[in-house]
């Protein structure tokens, strides 16, 4: 009579059930989160460039009488800065000078005209201005404007406007806001889903070969064990996970190297270095959007301590975060070549290091396991 073999742990030996593969169970929050991260990135950047470019073209706008000479202006009620735009005002190169505004018409009246207390400039291209003079209207009409300067150099204006301090801070707090809140989104969503993934991952010690050898392909586990064959030779590529060295694409290797930001074991894959590389590119690329727009709006100078603070929040902060998950990438992306993390530090030999680290993480990974192949599976 012939007879067939049970695999072990399958039940009762006569009309046992095969044991069913439960699918894995999905980490939380979603992926899509990520996509949410990165519409509120896009939307802060976005209302920087659109409100910079409103505040050019206000600017532009101005009312203007050359310095030195006369102008005649008709100026509504309420308050003005006057902004001398000269070669080199953006730096404070301000010619001595005087301003006279008297009226033209009957019901005109010039409330006041003050000196600007503090610093505001700014630059569009050739055209630099710095504010000099506070200057009040009580009654709208048409003024004569006289500017007398013995220094200034020819084709500079006095400019006639408000105060742009409070665009500057409207254009940049709300981009700021929002693009804070989407990379702030992403790394709390990395964080949550590497902590959970991180509870979810099998006991000590179950690892392919543990799994392989302990159980035949198919068999059911012991009761609490989830065992994995090794993948098989003609299809290991396909069955290893990320820190194993598994090929990722552009959504992976994004999600993946936040997941495992501080994790400075196991291996990276050739396209999980290079795809998160481009993604730093384009996130550097977005942040110059973004603040390109300040400095040609200050000349290259901050006005307010408020906006200099909220700059380096935006810079520095996440910046500093990207850069440490990097760092780990590339410590693993070193394991997948074989090479030791410390191989890192030769980047800091001046013109050949960073040429030899870049040549590493070009190389194609051991194939096969090497002496850094993390033991559990994820």
């Amino acid at each position: 009579m012939a007879t067939s073999a049970i695999p072990p742990g399958s039940g009762s030996e006569a009309g046992a059930a095969a044991p069913v593969a439960l699918p894995p169970a999905k980490r939380r929050p979603g992926r899509g989160w990520y996509w949410v991260s990165a519409a509120a990135v896009v939307a802060g950047v976005a209302w920087a460039v659109v409100a910079f470019i409103v505040i050019i073209g206000q600017v532009g706008s101005f009312p203007r009488v050359p310095d030195p000479g006369t102008g005649v202006l008709i100026l509504p009620r309420g308050g003005y800065v006057v902004y001398y735009e000269g070669s080199g005002a953006s730096n404070g190169a301000v010619p001595a000078g005087h301003i006279d505004v008297t009226k033209v018409s009957g019901s005109a009246a010039v409330g006041s005209i003050t000196r600007y207390s503090g610093s505001m400039t700014y630059q569009f291209g050739s055209r630099e201005g710095s504010a000099v003079v506070v200057l009040q209207i009580a009654r709208p009409g048409r003024f004569l404007v006289r500017v007398t300067s013995s220094a200034a150099p020819a084709g500079g204006h006095l400019a006639f406007g408000p105060s742009i301090a409070g665009w500057i801070v409207a254009a940049v707090v709300p981009a700021l806001v929002l693009v804070l809140a989407g990379v702030g989104g992403a790394i709390t969503v990395a964080i949550l889903r590497h902590t959970r993934a991180t509870r979810a991952r099998p006991p000590a010690g179950y690892g392919r070969q543990a799994a392989a050898a302990s159980w035949p392909l198919g068999a059911a586990s012991p009761p609490g064990r989830r065992a994995v064959a090794y993948p098989p030779a003609d299809n290991a590529a396909a069955r290893l996970s990320y820190l194993q060295g598994a090929p990722v694409d552009f959504g992976q290797a994004i999600t993946q190297a936040f997941s495992n930001g501080f994790v400075y074991q196991g291996r990276a894959s050739r396209p999980a270095y290079w795809w998160f590389a481009l993604f730093e590119v384009i996130l550097s690329v977005g942040f110059s959007a973004l603040l390109i727009p300040v400095s040609i709006m200050t000349g290259g100078n901050a006005n307010g301590g408020a906006v200099t603070f909220l700059i380096v929040l935006l810079v520095l902060l996440p910046g500093l975060y990207v850069e440490l998950v990097m760092l780990a990438l590339l410590v693993r992306r070193l394991h997948d070549i074989d090479k030791s993390g410390w191989w890192v530090l030769i980047g800091l030999v001046p013109f050949a290091g960073p040429i030899v680290l870049l040549v590493l993480t070009l190389l194609a990974g051991t194939p096969g396991l090497n002496r850094y192949q993390p033991t559990l599976l994820r």
